[in-house]
């Protein structure tokens, strides 16, 4: 599930110096950072978590575990028969979950345990059990629409819409071709196929399609814009017509990662070539050509924004994790993870 950025003042880097004595020690198979810049590794044998600014550890819990998410101040691991919350600044558990679930998802209002699959869903108010969600088919991909309070499921080629407030499906699409991704926000669905982008209302509608090819990454924005990432070429979709509104290269090197600011027009880039960049539109979703640039050592292989779109949050193939400040690029924090990680994501 995805939720909003919270919003935090921002602390100068005390630089590389210190990292090293906070250093990871074990394999990190899955990393989570809130939205109140909490960061929640998990390792084989452990769950740590870190206050992202100072670097300093917070809680650590021994345990093993397929997965860890986090949300605010609130951490979820799934391990054998069962998801566990506990509290990521003391280590105290908050509550337990019976699920066969290997990977787990967390909002601020329901956890779910994701199966090959289905989907067993939880809400943490009355900590009842909602149902389980399938479709006798692998799950390809899921997001979750704050907005709405409505979980997107998708399955070879069609998406279930699951609305958590009445507990039950609101409905499904089927797409053109099979579904490598899907991005939901306020009630559009975006579906990111072979040689297609299809727009949908969770109604059922299509709004719009367009015809693509290589491309590999989505985000919606706010304002019926989509970004799609195909090689090394940045488009802009309008997703009630389908409409191709601008498309540039900003880079001889083939895009890693995209993401679109929560709050303004920005769109976050990452690039093969060891680059970041950050890049401005118009309102109606034109380029403006000269973008925020951001020169590393290493390749960014993930990048998002966080607390609220003030921050620029990127992971790099040598193991690092750095913090930028959205505005003029600058380095706000900086730590080392390990180059083994399997997965990182934001929440």
């Amino acid at each position: 599930f995805q939720a909003e950025d919270g919003i935090r003042d921002v602390e100068r880097s005390r630089g590389l110096g210190d990292v090293y004595k906070r250093q990871i020690k074990e394999k990190a198979k899955d990393v989570e950072v809130s939205d109140n810049s909490i960061v929640a590794v998990l390792t084989e044998s452990y769950v740590r978590t870190y206050d992202l600014d100072s670097r300093l550890p917070l809680a650590k819990v021994n345990v093993e575990a397929y997965s860890v998410d986090i949300n605010g101040s609130t951490v979820a691991i799934a391990s054998d028969g069962k998801i566990t919350l506990f509290n990521a600044e003391s280590g105290s558990v908050i509550a337990s979950f019976q699920s066969n679930g290997k990977r787990v998802s967390l909002s601020s209002r329901y956890v779910g345990g994701v199966l090959k699959e289905s989907v067993e869903i939880f809400r943490l108010t009355d900590k009842k059990f909602l149902g389980q969600i399938g479709y006798k088919a692998k799950i390809v991909d899921i997001d979750y629409d704050p907005y709405f309070d409505v979980l997107a499921v998708a399955f070879g080629q069609e998406v279930k819409f699951y609305s958590l407030k009445k507990q039950k499906f609101i409905g499904g699409v089927a797409t053109f071709g099979k579904i490598n991704r899907i991005d939901v926000l306020n009630g559009t669905l975006a579906v990111l196929e072979e040689n297609h982008i299809e727009f949908f209302t969770y109604n059922g509608t299509r709004k719009s399609y367009a015809n693509i090819s290589h491309c590999s990454f989505i985000s919606l924005s706010p304002y019926s814009l989509a970004a799609v990432g195909c090689n090394n070429i940045l488009r802009i979709y309008n997703t009630d017509s389908g409409a191709k509104i601008d498309e540039n290269s900003f880079s001889d090197s083939n895009l890693t990662d995209i993401e679109w600011s929560p709050r303004n027009y920005s769109i976050a880039t990452s690039y093969r070539d060891k680059t970041i960049k950050v890049i401005r539109t118009h309102f109606y979703g034109g380029f403006e050509l000269k973008p925020l640039r951001i020169f590393e050592n290493s390749t960014p292989i993930s990048i998002r924004y966080i607390s609220g779109g003030k921050r620029l949050l990127a992971y790099f193939e040598d193991g690092y994790v750095k913090v930028y400040n959205e505005t003029d690029g600058s380095t706000i924090s900086q730590f080392y993870l390990g180059k083994n990680v399997t997965n990182i994501s934001y929440s």
